[in-house]
């Protein structure tokens, strides 16, 4: 960052005193803020004659449609993510039995090659649509990149889903070919597939082999003297303009069905270099250990990696693997990969630390620079990374959304990492607060403290799609609550529809659970809102809300006594109000969750009120579906 502001103060004559002018001058200026990133990360594409931001202007003068960005401009994302060439690593991937593959950068460019051969033979072209079923592993960032060079758009799933799951979310979107990766027996095999009626299934080895035979002389649309093939020392590519679609991501799922978030090549290349440039600080003597599994935003990001130069280091855990991805395995992978950078989803820090886990006594984790933590945990993250794994190691929280695939607000190497709160806005990203939907609370710059609203993004950005749902007067909303600090930081307190109404009392579900979860013997804990039922006047409800009902998971193998559920109710009507209290506590055996970590409060609200599963949740993103069994089952429906 203080590279960056150094070079608008030579190259476009800014003076840029400190990170709250920065982002003020990206959010009021976003047109030249955006056209800086192409030109102080050196794009490779051509710019065009074109202004960085167009709105198209009717007769009357009128908008005539959405704005776009960099409208005469072409950009390929996979030529900038392999514009590096040499023998250091590109990608170093490990599977859950210690295989380990190392791949240079020479080595992926001629491997993306192979791959864009293979994908011309099958007849693939530009605006094809090409879906993986791979894990964490070389062989889904070569096809990550191979269907990007040759103009085609992405979309992936870990091998760990259902073939069912699997057909339902590549159903919606009519690939034209579906790639699955050798190796897994159970429910990712391409028979498995075929079986559930998806259409045009190739095995990963069988595609590659006949990209081998390719010449990579025929298709169309591309650079160079063959088309997109092949040019001796790696893939020629397909120069989509600037908002063609890359890939297809889907959020978590976690209020009903997801519908797919269409990206584009030269928004996810600007977006991900100023977020992993300016924020993260990443270079080409970075490498970067990604925790997160195919079809993820996180994981997506981290492929991104590339575009900086950096090496990307992946694990994949197997089919066995379970929820919390590598668990500490991840930190020896770090050690053995010298890693510099560490990301992963927010819980699996929340599990090191509740476990008193510390990396440092382990593993040499010298090289580290940087842990990221995605979400917010509900742990001290700063205080654990700097006890259990170095002290001059930083941590940057981020709080993200699939929808723009990167970071609403980060952390910042050159800011002070404060417990409770992410350091900054990220740079163009004109997130404000609104007041139940009404007025804005900060106005210009970051407020004065307090004042907990919804987040909203005033200004479009070049990774953020037009016509999404939650866009409306003001701005685009992520569906996330929060508060700005006097630092200008970010508290992010928990998502907006897992907010909590009680009489006159507010808080979010993030704020119900850290009391809850304290209450000794609990394990864990989700909050639905549900009608009043019988058993509401039982006088151990006395003075409790007639709606909200509490399911707690009980450390070892305890059951739900009258006296620990009093003690919850006394917890909550101490700590936060008495108009907080449940009016029923349920005993469940687990906590459904997203694969993301998130609770699935509005899905079980939904179960529970009959809502049938299809509507209530996407499957797919599911983490644990047999956790959604007791609401199906209060509701009446089938297993």
């Amino acid at each position: 960052m203080t590279r960056y502001a150094e070079w608008l103060g030579l190259e476009r004559g800014l003076a840029i005193g400190s990170v709250g002018e920065l982002w003020r001058w990206s959010t009021s200026a976003p047109d030249a803020f955006w056209e800086s990133i192409w030109d102080f990360c050196a794009v490779t594409g051509e710019r065009g004659d074109g202004p960085p931001l167009a709105v198209p202007g009717g007769p009357d003068g009128r908008p005539a449609g959405p704005p776009r960005w960099f409208p005469d401009a072409t950009v390929n994302y996979a030529r900038n993510a392999l514009a590096r060439r040499g023998p250091r690593p590109a990608v170093i991937a490990v599977a859950a039995d210690a295989t380990t593959t190392v791949v240079s950068w020479d080595e992926l460019s001629a491997r993306v090659a192979t791959a864009v051969r293979a994908l011309l033979t099958r007849g693939i072209r530009p605006g094809d649509t090409v879906c993986g079923v791979m894990p964490s592993a070389a062989p889904a960032v070569v096809a990550t990149l191979a269907a990007a060079a040759v103009g085609a758009i992405w979309s992936s799933v870990p091998p760990d889903l259902t073939p069912g799951a699997i057909a339902e979310r590549f159903g919606r979107l009519a690939p034209a070919l579906v790639i699955v990766a050798d190796g897994y027996e159970a429910s990712g095999t391409a028979d498995g597939l075929r079986a559930a009626g998806v259409a045009s299934v190739v095995d990963w080895d069988d595609l590659v082999a006949g990209g081998e035979a390719g010449d990579g002389g025929t298709g169309g649309g591309g650079t160079g003297a063959g088309g997109p093939g092949a040019s001796g020392t790696g893939p020629t590519f397909v120069e989509a303009p600037f908002d063609a679609p890359l890939w297809l991501l889907f959020p978590s799922g976690a209020g009903g069905p997801s519908t797919a978030v269409v990206h584009t090549h030269g928004g996810i290349v600007l977006e991900h270099l100023k977020t992993l440039v300016l924020h993260i600080d990443l270079g080409p003597d970075d490498r970067v250990l990604v925790a997160a599994r195919t079809g993820t935003a996180l994981w997506h990001v981290g492929v991104s990696s590339l575009l900086t130069g950096a090496a990307v280091v992946l694990y994949d855990g197997g089919p066995d693997d379970g929820g919390d991805l590598g668990g500490p395995t991840l930190w020896r992978l770090a050690d053995a990969a010298q890693a510099t950078c560490f990301a992963a989803d927010a819980g699996h820090f929340e599990a090191r630390a509740r476990e008193g886990f510390r990396p440092v006594d382990m593993a040499d984790l010298s090289p580290l620079r940087t842990v990221v933590s995605v979400g917010s945990p509900r742990v001290r993250f700063d205080a654990w990374v700097r006890d259990a794994v170095g002290a001059d190691v930083y941590p940057a929280e981020v709080v993200g959304s699939t929808s723009i695939c990167s970071a609403l607000a980060v952390g910042l190497p050159t800011l002070p990492a404060r417990s409770g709160e992410i350091a900054t806005r990220a740079f163009g990203c004109d997130l404000d607060i609104v007041d139940d939907g009404v007025q804005a609370l900060d106005g210009v710059g970051p407020r004065a403290g307090g004042g907990d609203g919804e987040l909203i993004v005033r200004t479009i950005m070049p990774s953020l799609p037009t016509g999404l749902p939650s866009t409306g007067p003001g701005g685009w909303r992520p569906g996330l609550r929060g508060s700005f600090t006097r630092s200008g930081g970010v508290i992010v307190t928990g998502r907006a529809a897992a907010t909590i109404r009680m009489g006159d009392a507010r808080v979010s579900a993030t704020e119900l659970y850290d009391v809850v979860d304290q209450v000794t013997g609990v394990a864990g804990s989700l909050a639905v809102d549900l009608p009043p039922g019988p058993g509401d006047g039982d006088p151990a409800t006395s003075g409790s809300s007639p709606t909200l009902t509490l399911f707690v998971t009980l450390a070892g193998n305890a059951h739900l006594t009258d006296d620990l559920a009093g003690q919850i109710r006394q917890a909550v009507a101490r700590a936060l109000s008495p108009d907080l209290v449940p009016a029923r506590i349920v005993q469940i055996e687990e906590i459904p969750l997203t694969r993301s970590g998130e609770k699935l409060e509005a899905a079980a609200g939904s179960l529970l009120r009959g809502q049938p599963l299809s509507l209530a949740v996407s499957l797919p993103d599911v983490a644990n579906p047999e956790a959604l069994l007791p609401f199906m089952r209060h509701s009446g429906q089938s297993d």
